[in-house]
C-alpha cells in the first residue's frame, strides 16, 4: 500500500506539472491580479490554494474510508461498494479514452467559475480567497481528488492534494517563456498524466473489489 501511495503522490505532482498551460488559463488571471498588488498577497494566495487543495483531500479520503469501512462491515451492504467501484471504474475509464472529465460537471463548473473569478475584486483576504480557489472547477482538480480517494487515510489524501498543488506552482509563480515554448509539448503530458490517472483510478477499483468477492465469496448468494 505504501508503495500504491508512493505512486499516486508522483502521479499528482507530474499532473500538476505537465498541466501548467492549463493552470495557467484557470488561475493565471488571479496570480496576476495579487502579483501586481504585491508579492505578501500572491504568495498567501497560493499558501491558501494549497491548503485547500489538502484539506480537499483530507475530506475526500476521509469520506470514502469511512463508507469503505461501513461497507466492509455491513454484509448486505458489500453489493453498493461493488457498484461504487464499477462507477469509478468506468469514471477512470472516461478519463482514459476522453481525456477530461464527464460531462456532469460541465454546468457546476460554468456557475463556479463566474463565481469565485468575481470574488476577487471585492477586497477578500488572498489567503481566504485561496482556500476558496481550490473549489475552482478544473478537470486535473477532480482528477487528483478523485486518486485522492484511493488512498488508505486521510492524512494520505491530504499529501496528495498537496503534490498536485505543488506541481502547479512552478507555472503559476514563473509565469515565463519556458511555458510559452514548451506549451505544446506539456498539453500532450497533461493528456498523458490524466490518462494514468485514470488507470491508477481503474487499477485500485479492479483491486478493491477483487478484495471485497475474496472476503465473501457468497455475497450474491
Amino acid at each position: 500500500m505504501e508503495a500504491l501511495f508512493g505512486s499516486i503522490v508522483i502521479s499528482g505532482l507530474l499532473m500538476g506539472f505537465f498541466g501548467g498551460p492549463h493552470c495557467i488559463a484557470m488561475c493565471g488571471g488571479v496570480c496576476n491580479f495579487f502579483i501586481n498588488q504585491s508579492k505578501s498577497k500572491f504568495f498567501l494566495f497560493q499558501l491558501g490554494r494549497l491548503l485547500g487543495y489538502g484539506l480537499l483531500g483530507f475530506v475526500a479520503a476521509l469520506t470514502l474510508n469511512s463508507i469503505y469501512e461501513f461497507f466492509q462491515y455491513s454484509l448486505y451492504l458489500r453489493p453498493i461498494r461493488i457498484f461504487f467501484h464499477l462507477s469509478i471504474i468506468i469514471w477512470g475509464g472516461y478519463l482514459i479514452i476522453y481525456l477530461q472529465q464527464p460531462p456532469v460537471f460541465k454546468t457546476f463548473s460554468v456557475n463556479s467559475s463566474r463565481l469565485l473569478n468575481t470574488l476577487k475584486f471585492h477586497n477578500i483576504n488572498p489567503f481566504i480567497l485561496g482556500i476558496l480557489w481550490s473549489l475552482m472547477p478544473c478537470a486535473l482538480l477532480y482528477t487528483a481528488l478523485i486518486m485522492a480517494t484511493m488512498a488508505s487515510s486521510a492524512a494520505q489524501g491530504f499529501f496528495i492534494m498537496i503534490a498536485f498543488g505543488v506541481g502547479t506552482l512552478f507555472a503559476l509563480i514563473s509565469l515565463s517563456f519556458i511555458w510559452i515554448i514548451f506549451k505544446n509539448k506539456a498539453k500532450s503530458y497533461e493528456g498523458i498524466c490524466i490518462r494514468f490517472a485514470g488507470i491508477i483510478l481503474v487499477t485500485c477499483s479492479i483491486w478493491g473489489m477483487l478484495m471485497t468477492l475474496k472476503l465473501d465469496k457468497n455475497l450474491f448468494c
